[in-house]
């Protein structure tokens, strides 16, 4: 029907270290989105996994400053959307956005869940959420594909802490300092620690164990990060989608030689993971 607005359901918040930094996500989403072509319908879950009315996420959202990082709080009882309604508030609407961060919403169940209401989303599938989720398994298939990876030791709390003395000397003899102590399974860098040292090593564990049972220490690379968004659906990727600095003016943010240009770009007919292995 013309004028129609598509209805995105926005669902941030989540029971994960990075609920505030989900609440942020959802106000720069909501501000971005044309109001002319899209009906925002957000929808919070708090700390406790309490699920909020769409009326009671938008109060939350607005009375939260934007630069502020802040947890959504539990509502009184007419600002809960019930279990048994949940799922109905869902499919009314025409597609949703998951922006809850971390463990629950990036790693497979929440797109899992969707998948099983019949829900449209946006983003990556269960698979690849699960696998983009866990750093070790990442490293590993990348690894199986020929793509340089930094050294690392993948360590599980129960093994530190039977005799952290000899796991340190093990990890020492495998990952040479300076190295960063992750949580496998957590983003934002929360619960990342840089260590120089045996003593920030012991100290780097006992804060990632906070956050994961299962934790990830790596070399570290110096060096620029470079982000490269791949858009697709259905095996195919979208290729030459227009971009460019906002307003046209001015450098580009992260400037690339011409030679490493040249290695990333791609065709569409030869393998992916060739051109990220010749760059």
């Amino acid at each position: 029907m013309a004028g129609k607005r598509l209805k995105v359901g926005i669902l941030f918040g989540g029971r994960s270290a990075e609920h505030e930094v989900s609440v942020v996500s959802a106000q720069a989403v909501m501000a971005a989105l044309d109001a002319d072509r899209f009906q925002a319908v957000p929808i919070g879950v708090t700390r406790q996994g309490t699920w909020l009315t769409p009326a009671d996420s938008e109060r939350a959202l607005t009375s939260i400053r934007l630069e502020k990082f802040s947890a959504l709080e539990e509502p009184l009882g007419e600002g809960i959307l019930h279990r048994t309604k949940a799922l109905g508030a869902l499919r009314r609407i025409d597609v949703v956005f998951p922006l809850i961060h971390g463990t629950n919403g990036e790693d497979g169940t929440l797109q899992g869940f969707l998948e099983l209401a019949d829900v449209p989303y946006v983003g990556a599938g269960v698979a690849a959420s699960a696998v983009g989720m866990d750093k070790a398994l990442q490293k590993a298939i990348f690894r199986h594909h020929g793509l340089p990876v930094p050294d690392d030791v993948v360590l599980l709390a129960s093994r530190w802490r039977a005799d952290p003395a000899a796991v340190a000397r093990e990890v020492e003899a495998a990952v040479p300092y300076p190295a960063f102590v992750k949580p496998a399974n957590s983003g934002s860098s929360i619960g990342t620690s840089k260590a120089c040292s045996r003593e920030d090593l012991e100290e780097a564990l006992e804060e990632a164990f906070r956050y994961d049972r299962k934790v990830l220490i790596e070399a570290a690379v110096e060096g620029r990060q470079v982000e490269v968004a791949v858009l697709g659906a259905d095996g195919k990727v979208v290729r030459h989608l227009a971009a460019g600095v906002l307003g046209g003016k001015g450098p580009p943010p992260a400037p690339l030689k011409a030679g490493l240009s040249q290695a990333l770009s791609w065709d569409g007919k030869d393998d992916f993971g060739k051109v990220a292995k010749g760059a």
